[in-house]
């Protein structure tokens, strides 16, 4: 009984640390992508708890950077630079 026990509690700790470093492989490939400059780079991937959180501010982050050139981009424009 209770070495089944504790298999089942390695069972379910091997899936949560799959499932963290694949949230991870995500967050550090649109991570890459951005800082190569792809503001194309939104983290697509349905994430849960702090992951969430983090994934929701760098998309916003994305956001923000796109407005900040495309502003630079009408001010230029503007100024017919």
């Amino acid at each position: 009984m209770l070495k089944q026990t504790i298999v089942s509690i390695n069972s379910v700790l091997d899936e949560l640390i799959n499932i963290t470093k694949e949230d991870i492989k995500d967050i550090i490939y649109s991570m890459q992508r951005l800082n190569e400059g792809d503001l194309d780079a939104k983290i697509q991937t349905s994430l849960d708890g702090d992951y969430k959180k983090l994934k929701d501010n760098f998309n916003s982050t994305i956001d923000t950077i796109d407005n900040i050139i495309r502003n630079i981009h009408l001010k230029a424009d503007d100024m017919g630079i």
